[in-house]
């Protein structure tokens, strides 16, 4: 599994996870490396360009990193999601859970205004 970081403007943490599916094979591995580089208080992007399926445990280990980034009163945007992976977000009403963006600028962009 490679989960690539960086700190973007205005501190946000862009988490760029780069494998096909999300599956129970490795998204406890993500749901750990992605909790290692989150600090309290950061903005987080979770960028999932080219991930094009996310079973439910995938989708348990993003609800669970999502708890995890409130805890820290910090927030989440996901952004570059397939057209797959929106469907299955809309099948399992997780587009209203999370805030989704098209692209990586947008959802650093939909930081602004916003307090942390």
């Amino acid at each position: 599994m490679e989960l690539n970081h960086r700190i973007e403007s205005n501190d946000v943490l862009v988490l760029e996870l780069r494998v096909k599916k999300l599956t129970a094979c490795n998204a406890p591995v993500f749901l750990e490396a992605a909790k290692a580089l989150t600090h309290d208080g950061r903005k987080v992007v979770l960028d999932l360009t080219g991930v094009q399926f996310i079973d439910s445990i995938g989708l348990g280990a993003l609800l669970a990193f999502l708890k995890y980034v409130t805890d820290l009163k910090a927030q989440m945007h996901l952004c570059a999601l397939s057209h797959t992976v929106i469907e299955q977000f809309k099948l399992m009403r997780l587009h209203r859970t999370f805030k989704i963006h098209g692209t990586c600028a947008d959802a650093i962009q939909g930081f602004e205004g916003l307090q942390s």
